[in-house]
């Protein structure tokens, strides 16, 4: 089976602009055209968590849930066959390197959208080098999972995406300091447990970074696909 790909989609990249081009639901750049293959990417995901109600003993204050969130990625060949992923436990893979520097228990950001066009690292990162990734690797989907083995352990509610706000996705090109583009997810995740924000494709020999934003159930990231 041939990787999809929607061609009406597609949004010019102009690496000379200097523009973060912000993609919907099945908006694709395409990478190699822009000789972005040998280059050191970088996926950066990052989200906030919404405030609850703590109560103490002479009074209450708004804080950030403490929702845990993994970055994960799958690789698939072109009939959708998981070939390998990367997450907390396989930290890395030809052409793939997750990065432990995790922020996924910072207060959130103030200013998202500041975030978004930031070459600061977000809550959790993978670095991407597409001339190193196996030939049989035709997709690799970016996404996070919510970790609630713990609650669940407990008694908890798990989390769900009820409890995350204004989650996004930028690829940015190490290499030339540029944030390329980013997806941000709709404020519709309910009681879904994982989101796939964005995908690679592998298209006809070319690398393509594709807006996604599909909200899924996952136990954990083993479950992610």
């Amino acid at each position: 089976m041939a990787v999809q790909l929607d061609l009406n989609k597609e949004v010019k990249l102009d690496l000379n602009k200097g523009i973060t081009l912000d993609l919907n639901k099945g908006d694709f750049v395409n990478l190699s055209n822009n000789s972005l293959d040998s280059s050191v990417l970088r996926a950066g995901c990052g989200w906030n968590c919404r405030k609850v109600e703590k109560r103490g003993l002479f009074r209450s204050k708004m804080v950030s849930e403490d929702v845990d969130l993994d970055l994960v990625a799958v690789l698939e060949d072109a009939n959708g066959t998981i070939l390998n992923r990367v997450f907390f436990n396989r930290l890395q893979v030809p052409g793939l390197a997750l990065d432990q520097d995790d922020r996924s228990g910072s207060d959130g950001y103030t200013d998202i959208n500041a975030a978004v066009r930031s070459l600061s690292k977000d809550n959790e990162n993978i670095t991407i080098r597409l001339n190193m990734i196996a030939p049989q690797v035709q997709i690799i989907k970016i996404g996070v999972v919510i970790y609630n083995v713990g609650r669940v352990k407990q008694g908890l509610r798990p989390h769900t995406f009820e409890m995350i706000d204004s989650a996004y996705c930028k690829l940015v090109d190490e290499t030339g300091k540029k944030v390329l583009c980013s997806v941000r997810m709709g404020e519709n995740g309910g009681d879904h447990t994982a989101v796939v924000m964005a995908v690679l494709k592998r298209y006809q020999g070319q690398w393509v970074f594709e807006a996604a934003e599909d909200y899924v159930y996952a136990d954990n990231v083993l479950d992610f696909h």
